[in-house]
């Protein structure tokens, strides 16, 4: 904390202060001479704490302001968002996986398996043929819990990054869908296509499932409207889609 004399009479402190570099300032204050006060003094990249003290003044530089531009922050949080959307959706597999007494679970990010990359891949060793439907959708129960606590920091403060986790989320399973049942050769490490092959549900019906959910989000997130709300929940040996209505 740097002292500084001022040269100002009772309604004012001004003074200049040395340090590195020659700062000056003016601040207003309002208490008597003899007792305390502090102050907060701006600068676009700086925060200064001025106090008085009896008929000493004080300067203290509290701490540094860094502002990136709107595109890099933005940039960095979409970019943030998008690896945690895959983190997260991939350590669902491994928590239902762990649950259900599987061996050998694992997960891994931007990783190779049979010659095809992934984005997002999760493995297990050996698993009882009763879970492999609940293993294969655990990572859109995942989403979805991610879905909704995202949808309520976007309606409380929207931002980049909670923005980009509600959007990413919201449509995890219709974009693995279209890529899995109609984009790609249906690699059966696609949780969707094993879903499918594991349920004996129609890809076309587990698609219209998906886009169906999605729409509904997406008429949640327009409206801020949560009449009905659904979500994906497993078990040990069963998984499901269900809707919760509010009256």
């Amino acid at each position: 904390m740097v002292p500084f004399t001022t040269s100002a009479e009772d309604e004012y402190i001004a003074g200049t202060i040395s340090t590195n570099n020659l700062i000056r300032m003016t601040q207003s204050y309002s208490p008597a001479p003899e007792t305390s006060a502090h102050y907060i003094y701006q600068k676009p990249d700086t925060n200064f704490l001025i106090s008085k003290e009896q008929n000493t003044n004080y300067l203290d530089m509290i701490s540094p302001r860094i502002s990136l531009p709107p595109v890099v922050s933005n940039t960095m949080q979409i970019g943030s968002a998008l690896v945690a959307s895959f983190a997260i959706h991939e350590l669902g597999h491994k928590v239902l996986g762990d649950y259900v007494g599987a061996s050998g679970t694992d997960y891994n990010l931007f990783s190779k398996k049979d010659g095809k990359f992934f984005l997002g891949v999760s493995s297990i060793e050996n698993i009882d043929d009763e879970s492999m439907v609940a293993y294969s959708l655990a990572g859109e129960v995942a989403a979805d819990l991610t879905f909704e606590q995202s949808l309520r920091d976007y309606r409380k403060s929207p931002s980049a990054y909670n923005t980009s986790m509600m959007i990413l989320s919201g449509t995890d399973f219709v974009r693995y869908c279209i890529y899995a049942f109609y984009l790609s050769e249906g690699h059966y490490h696609y949780d969707p296509v094993s879903l499918s092959n594991e349920s004996g549900i129609s890809r076309d019906t587990i698609f219209a499932v998906a886009l169906t959910k999605t729409l509904i989000n997406a008429y949640r997130v327009y409206s801020g409207n949560d009449f009905v709300i659904p979500y994906f929940a497993v078990n040990k040996n069963t998984a499901m889609i269900n809707f919760r209505f509010s009256f």
